[in-house]
């Protein structure tokens, strides 16, 4: 199996509408996740739900999955089976100037 391209370039980002992909982004915004500075899925969930972020190949994007480097749960990588994209939650991080 080869791997998918990333639903968006690099230093890109879309307000997502129910165009986008299979799951409600509606005004969310999507990014690439190389975009995305993230703390280790690993170290910041417990095991029980560490495994719950997963597909049979890569992340579901059912839950919220994604990390600050605080540990905080801020956006949702969806990868299982499409292209890569990070889903960040508005409601979940504030713009510090």
């Amino acid at each position: 199996m080869t791997d998918q391209r990333d639903y968006l370039p690099e230093g890109f980002y879309v307000v997502g509408s129910t165009d986008h992909i299979y799951v409600d982004v509606t005004g969310e915004f999507l990014l690439n996740g190389e975009d995305v500075l993230t703390m280790d899925r690993f170290e910041a969930a417990p095991l029980e739900e560490y495994v719950t972020f997963f597909g049979c190949c890569k992340l579901t994007g059912e839950t919220p999955n994604t990390f600050c480097v605080n540990g905080h749960r801020f956006a949702t990588e969806i990868s299982d089976h499409c292209s890569r994209v990070v889903q960040l939650h508005r409601d979940r991080v504030r713009v510090v100037r």
